[in-house]
């Protein structure tokens, strides 16, 4: 090609490249605008609901309501307080305690984080109960024994709680809570046989899916095969499960759906 015909050969080729780029930063800007939109909307929405219910409710007491700040930090602000304060009556109904139990369950969310829930059940001198989710620990890398335990550690510290009053746990059954050498429940026992060789704590294992459990023990599989079958058939397609639910409702059913059936161990 002559110079003019490489020239003119350059300049289409970049005005499609500056073409395909420009269709991606429409869509991204596109994509940003509607997401800002809706938070907008949303903050116009819960204003004007506000102000709506005081003009009928309290029509004198509209400008202390047209007072009352939404944005976006200060109800962050006041999540965190609500956080703290749930998270202080946790700790003092703790620290009052005669004994306590956990309750430990480790899972993974949609973005392959691994995440320890720490469930606490504490009784103090005059019988009262408490039931709580005492801390949610993210686990950035490995899941060992070791990790969890130090996970609840932290916990159990944040909360001041003497592990003296630790009167039983309860898991799963996967290895890295139950293992026999390098689980949690190992490395917890042999902490507290460190600080207190005469304590004796409970292990116990969690029963979830007692359904699956009584089937395989009492061997029922001419009847869950057919019930697995039946389930399968409603949820296999979309118009079958929405004939389903509609039949349920006419038949003023007292639930709403089916389950999935779970294979349990």
């Amino acid at each position: 090609m002559s110079e003019s015909e490489k020239k003119a050969l350059a300049e289409k080729q970049t005005h499609s490249l500056l073409k395909q780029q420009q269709v991606f930063t429409t869509q991204t800007r596109f994509n940003e605008a509607v997401t800002r939109a809706s938070f907008v909307v949303a903050h116009k929405i819960a204003q004007d609901c506000l102000l709506a219910c005081s003009d009928i409710l309290c029509p004198k007491e509209t400008k202390t309501f047209d007072c009352v700040s939404l944005s976006r930090r200060t109800i962050t602000r006041r999540v965190e307080e609500i956080s703290a304060d749930l998270h202080g009556q946790v700790k003092d109904e703790c620290r009052d305690c005669i004994c306590f139990s956990l309750a430990l369950d480790e899972s993974t969310d949609t973005k392959d984080t691994a995440q320890l829930l720490i469930f606490i059940r504490t009784i103090d001198f005059n019988f009262k109960i408490l039931e709580e989710l005492a801390s949610m620990e993210p686990l950035k890398s490995t899941t060992t024994g070791t990790d969890l335990l130090k996970a609840v550690n932290v916990c159990i510290g944040k909360l001041g709680i003497s592990w003296d009053k630790l009167v039983s746990v309860t898991t799963d059954s996967s290895p890295n809570l139950k293992g026999k050498h390098i689980g949690l429940l190992k490395k917890l026992q042999d902490q507290l046989h460190i600080e207190n060789p005469d304590q004796n704590i409970i292990f116990l294992h969690c029963i979830i899916h007692q359904h699956a459990l009584c089937k395989s023990a009492l061997g029922l599989t001419n009847v869950s095969d057919v019930v697995t079958k039946v389930v399968n058939y409603i949820k296999a397609r979309g118009l079958n499960h929405r004939q389903f639910q509609a039949f349920l409702r006419d038949m003023e059913a007292p639930y709403a759906d089916v389950p999935y059936h779970t294979k349990a161990r």
